[in-house]
């Protein structure tokens, strides 16, 4: 977990701890799997909220996971869990946002 001390000295919380084991998984075991990994970003995303959103220690009321690469979260937040909830709206409902990686090309001149 990374903590970044903003300028009004709020605090951002990132989570890096990313489910990959149960992501990889998913290629060779098919639904069972994408079930196990939906709610291992659920339990994510629960452990995250209740840790590192704390507005009355001066955290922002939000924080952010950080997913290792944009296949793994555009993947990721397009499955939903076993009730039909997309897991992106269910870290939005707890104030996790998902980021990741942005990778530039160059400017050729």
């Amino acid at each position: 977990m990374l903590v970044i001390k903003l300028r009004d000295k709020k605090l951002m919380a990132i989570d890096s701890k990313f489910p990959l084991d149960a992501y990889r998984r998913i290629s060779t075991e098919g639904d069972e799997a994408r079930r196990a990994f939906a709610t291992a970003v659920k339990g994510h995303a629960d452990a995250i909220s209740k840790k590192y959103i704390v507005p009355d220690e001066g955290t922002l009321d939000v924080a952010l996971m950080f997913f290792p690469s944009e296949a793994y979260t555009t993947n990721s937040l397009q499955t939903s869990d076993n009730k039909g909830q997309p897991l992106d709206a269910y870290c939005r409902d707890q104030y996790v946002i998902a980021v990741r990686p942005i990778l530039s090309t160059p400017i050729s001149t």
